[in-house]
């Protein structure tokens, strides 16, 4: 998670799984501090069948439509990181 400066350690599986914050050098970041309980399973969205990957492959739009992606992965995730923090911090969530 570069956009925000830390990554997320799992620990557990299924309904136990746990997300905890892993800050560089275990600096806090705000009031998130390294080891901090970040992530939580939802028995409410868990789906215990999902499927281990799953690959999309646009070939079929590009050949109908000649359409193509301008940005790569990487790089769309991180606008969507990015505005979700500008959100969360306009609604005054984050401090």
């Amino acid at each position: 998670m570069r956009t925000i400066g830390c990554n997320i350690e799992w620990n557990g599986s299924g309904l136990e799984e746990v997300g905890f914050i892993r800050t560089p050098n275990g600096n806090p970041i705000g009031e998130v501090q390294d080891g901090q309980e970040l992530i939580k399973i939802s028995k409410n969205y868990y789906r215990p069948s999902e499927v281990e990957s799953l690959l999309g492959n646009p070939a079929k739009i590009k050949k109908l439509t000649g359409w193509e992606p301008k940005i790569g992965i990487n790089e769309l995730a991180n606008e969507m990181m990015l505005a979700d923090l500008v959100e969360y911090n306009l609604e005054g969530l984050l401090k």
